[in-house]
């Protein structure tokens, strides 16, 4: 089944407060950008800067396995 940008926008806004709920727990936000090409583009706003050291961690581990 293919969806348009239109349906999943309005997929993913529908469980962003069931998602932020979560997330906000844990100290950060995330903020729905929009659909292009069918990519949800999201923001990812974070006061305790988990997310930047996850991000860090995820690109050292690419590097390491050679992507």
């Amino acid at each position: 089944m293919i969806f348009s940008e239109e349906e999943i926008y309005k997929a993913v806004k529908h469980y962003m407060p069931t998602v932020n709920e979560y997330v906000k727990s844990h100290g950060g936000n995330i903020k729905l950008l929009g659909v292009k090409d069918n990519t949800v583009y999201i923001a990812i706003q974070d006061q305790t800067n988990a997310y930047q050291r996850l991000e860090k961690d995820v690109i050292a581990r690419r590097k390491v396995a050679g992507a």
